[in-house]
């Protein structure tokens, strides 16, 4: 969860895996939807990295989380 975070914060770029059904036919891009990954590009001193994150398993981890520190 640290490293996804840290991802997130430090990206230059987020671009989200969307769909659009049947392009040709669609230039308006009606009835598009976003799969459950995010593609993360940054530097780190100098060096380029990229991410690829599953938005489901990290909003699980982040509830799990969250659940483990609410108090009794």
């Amino acid at each position: 969860m640290r490293e996804a975070c840290n991802k997130i914060i430090h990206a230059s770029a987020i671009k989200a895996d969307y769909v659009v059904p049947d392009q040709s036919s669609n230039p308006d891009e009606r009835s598009a939807y976003i799969r459950k990954l995010l593609y993360l590009d940054g530097t780190y001193r100098g060096v380029a990295w990229r991410a690829k994150l599953s938005t489901i398993d990290f909003a699980r981890q982040g509830a799990v989380i969250f659940l483990y520190f609410l108090p009794n």
